[in-house]
């Protein structure tokens, strides 16, 4: 959301709605004006924050626990694809970092693209709809052999963690974290979840499309919006709401 578009005036509302299984009551905040979907993100935060919540108590009722902690960053160097909508997001935040951490945020994408460069990676991630489905964990596979950490990765954890995408949230194990050096070892025991938030957001913009927006390798995301105008719609705050509401129940 743009710095204009969060000046907007704003609605509340109070929801109640059965997401996975779980009762969720919350209020929510939305800007009145017609703005771009990433204003409904708060709202897909605090829902996926449902969700993990959730997985955790269903681990922890069978004696199991999600292992990822902070300092735990393996997985902060497997390919992140990320939607349009959180790309201009991100980017957005990375823009309006001081200064000095702002530098070094895009110091590190710099090198990120050009390790993907030297790699022979960098082609194949600009165009990730080209790769046919069966190719696509061999890319990863491959992208993460790269040893490229996350361009927000600071002493092994999140620097962004209140506004990392959602496709970071879902990823959840309850394995060792010293196993996830070796994601293709077969041995990662991963936290399966009933609804995958990040899948909806790819829908949002466009619900009635047949196949989702593409999406973008995270280191990127700064390219992308660059070379690629803004052509996500607008619309009021409200309407995006009824807009998720649609797809959580479709």
């Amino acid at each position: 959301m743009s710095p204009h578009e969060a000046a907007s005036e704003t609605v509340s509302a109070s929801v109640a709605l059965r997401l996975a299984g779980v009762d969720v009551q919350a209020e929510l905040t939305v800007p009145a004006g017609a703005v771009a979907p990433g204003a409904v993100l708060p709202v897909l935060h605090m829902l996926s924050a449902v969700v993990g919540q959730d997985a955790e108590a269903r681990l922890e009722a069978v004696g199991r626990r999600v292992s990822c902690r902070a300092g735990c960053g393996a997985c902060c160097r497997q390919l992140v694809p990320v939607t349009e909508v959180e790309a201009r997001h991100l980017a957005d935040l990375v823009a309006s970092l001081p200064p000095p951490r702002r530098d070094a945020v895009l110091a590190r994408f710099e090198a990120s693209v050009a390790r993907l460069a030297e790699a022979g990676l960098l082609e194949t991630l600009r165009k990730p709809d080209s790769v046919p489905r069966s190719e696509r964990e061999a890319v990863g596979l491959a992208y993460f052999e790269q040893g490229i950490p996350c361009p927000f990765l600071e002493d092994e954890s999140c620097s962004i963690h209140e506004e990392r995408p959602l496709i970071c949230r879902e990823y959840l194990v309850s394995s060792d974290p010293a196993l996830c050096s070796d994601p293709g070892g077969g041995r990662v025991e991963g936290v399966i979840l009933p609804v995958h938030l990040s899948k909806l957001l790819a829908r949002l913009p466009d619900p009635g499309a047949t196949a989702p927006s593409p999406r973008v390798a995270l280191p990127l995301i700064l390219e992308f919006v660059a070379t690629h105008p803004d052509q996500l719609p607008r619309r009021p705050g409200p309407e995006w709401v009824d807009a998720l509401f649609g797809l959580l129940q479709a």
